[in-house]
């Protein structure tokens, strides 16, 4: 096992901080779109900003798990090391479960995260969609 450089210790302090501050923007959100009475463009912008939200979060996570265990992803351009852009498409395709498959998860922890995101995105737009329409009835 390798020593981190202080490069990647703070990449890692960055990415924790970051997932901690926006699972705290996503609950402040959230909190809010369940309790609003009706359907105002608040709540709908609110819903799409808290959906992309989740996504550059997992992405940051991603990052995390590749910062961790370089070997966690594979299908970089060229043998290259790949970087947030390259975890926030991968992240933006796994939550609406598109999957191109040209970056995959090669690690049992990566797979398993992303399992996990794709499960969320599924979940998050049926939920959001059944409390957007009983708002919208009642």
């Amino acid at each position: 096992m390798r020593a981190a450089t202080q490069q990647e210790i703070w990449r890692i302090l960055a990415d924790l901080l970051f997932i901690a501050f926006s699972f705290y923007c996503v609950s402040v959100i959230l909190r809010r779109i369940v309790t609003a009475e009706e359907v105002e463009s608040e709540v709908i912008f609110g819903s799409v900003s808290a959906y992309l939200l989740i996504a550059i979060t997992w992405a940051v996570s991603y990052d995390l798990i590749y910062v961790l265990n370089p070997g966690s992803f594979s299908g970089a351009e060229g043998g290259a090391d790949l970087t947030l852009n390259h975890f926030i498409y991968f992240s933006l395709t796994t939550i609406t479960t598109l999957g191109y498959g040209d970056i995959t998860p090669a690690s049992m922890p990566a797979g398993i995260w992303a399992t996990l995101e794709a499960a969320t995105g599924v979940f998050y737009m049926a939920i959001l969609v059944a409390r957007l329409v009983s708002m919208y009835r009642g």
